[in-house]
């Protein structure tokens, strides 16, 4: 499952894991990712593999909107429902 996300600034996503490993790769603007106790901080081009239920958080970093695309596996049937679909 592939969603484009796009992240306001001074967004800040509290801490939490699912079962789904996630990859992020970001495609414009700064988000830092905190992933079982470690900070990384992606940008343009940047990836990041989150495995199966790690706990992480993000936040946007500056002034500018992040956007990424996060590839979820399995499926996250709760982000089709939010969609609809």
């Amino acid at each position: 499952m592939i969603v484009r996300y796009k992240y306001e600034p001074g967004a800040v996503y509290p801490e939490h894991y699912h079962p789904q490993e996630q990859i992020v790769l970001v495609i414009d603007g700064e988000i830092e990712f905190e992933v079982d106790g470690e900070r990384y901080p992606l940008t343009s081009g940047r990836v990041l593999v989150i495995p199966s239920n790690a706990p992480h958080c993000s936040r946007v970093v500056g002034k500018k909107q992040v956007t990424a695309f996060n590839i979820f596996h399995p499926i996250k049937e709760e982000l089709l429902k939010e969609v609809g679909n």
